[in-house]
């Protein structure tokens, strides 16, 4: 309740008041996992509401109300870059809904969750090119994939976005310099370690070293 206050006010809909929202330094991360749940919950139904017409007390959806997703599982990967480009990007603000081709399980949650488990396994693994997995740590990063086909790059980040946006917990082996990075921070030796420990030991062991007999 105290975020949907803070949200009308930013809005202009309620007078100024004190809320915890206004103080996120002093929530933990479960308190802030609540307030982007709440925020989530506030932002679909603002979309399905735009899709809906109420005309003589019937409500009429002159628009899908939903985010529906139909892929093939030997193709998921494809499929799914397809439809995110092919969409106009207000439904991706709209509740996911996900249907796996010629199979008649409905998306009561369980088939969304499968299908972005099953999606990031392909998406990170190092024979699919975008992203090479370290042996030690088991943490991505980029390949260095050709620059023209950034675009499979910001559908990765849109993913990502989506499967938080709609309340599923995926596991992204992305190390910490990554979110670093987002957040304009510059990442230090200790965020390389993390990533790739025997390089980060080994540069660690260089600056330690107090010889003078470096070839």
């Amino acid at each position: 309740m105290d975020y949907v206050t803070w949200a009308r006010a930013q809005e202009g809909r309620e007078a100024s008041v004190t809320c915890w929202s206004n103080y996120p330094f002093i929530m933990n991360a479960a308190a802030k996992g609540e307030l982007l749940y709440v925020e989530a919950v506030m932002s679909m139904q603002t979309s399905m509401n735009g899709a809906r017409l109420t005309l003589f007390g019937f409500d009429l959806f002159i628009e899908q109300p939903f985010f529906e997703l139909t892929v093939r599982r030997n193709h998921i990967v494809q499929d799914t870059i397809n439809g995110l480009l092919s969409i106009d990007r207000r439904y991706l603000q709209r509740p996911l809904k996900v249907q796996f081709m010629s199979e008649e399980a409905e998306d009561a949650g369980g088939v969304k969750k499968e299908f972005f488990m099953i999606l990031f396994q392909k998406l990170l693994q190092s024979d699919y090119g975008m992203f090479v997995e370290d042996p030690d740590s088991h943490l991505v990063w980029f390949s260095g994939f050709d620059i023209e086909e950034v675009n499979y790059y910001k559908m990765v980040g849109i993913l990502c976005g989506l499967a938080v946006y709609n309340c599923v917990l995926v596991a992204f082996p992305f190390p910490l310099a990554l979110y670093k990075i987002l957040l304009d921070q510059q990442p230090v030796l200790e965020d390389l370690t993390e990533l790739t420990p025997v390089e980060g030991r080994s540069l660690q062991e260089l600056l330690d070293y107090q010889g003078d007999d470096f070839e």
